[in-house]
C-alpha cells in the first residue's frame, strides 16, 4: 500500500488532455506497483492483479 501511496503524483497537477487527473493518479499507482514487483521477482501476483483487472485468463 504504501507503494501506492507513493506513486500516486500527490503534487502534480498536470495530466493528459483525454484523462481526468483522478484515473491518471490511478494508473501511476498501478504501474509503479507492477514495477515493483517486477523487480521483487512476483511474477505470480503481477498475473493475479493482471487477471483481475482484464477478468479473464492471460495464457
Amino acid at each position: 500500500m504504501s507503494i501506492i501511496k507513493r506513486a500516486r503524483n500527490h503534487k502534480g497537477v498536470g495530466h493528459p488532455k483525454n484523462c481526468d487527473i483522478v484515473t491518471y493518479k490511478y494508473a501511476t499507482a498501478l504501474e509503479a506497483l507492477i514495477g515493483y514487483l517486477k523487480l521483487e521477482g512476483k511474477e505470480e501476483r503481477i498475473e493475479l492483479i493482471m487477471e483481475k483487472i482484464l477478468g479473464g485468463n492471460l495464457c
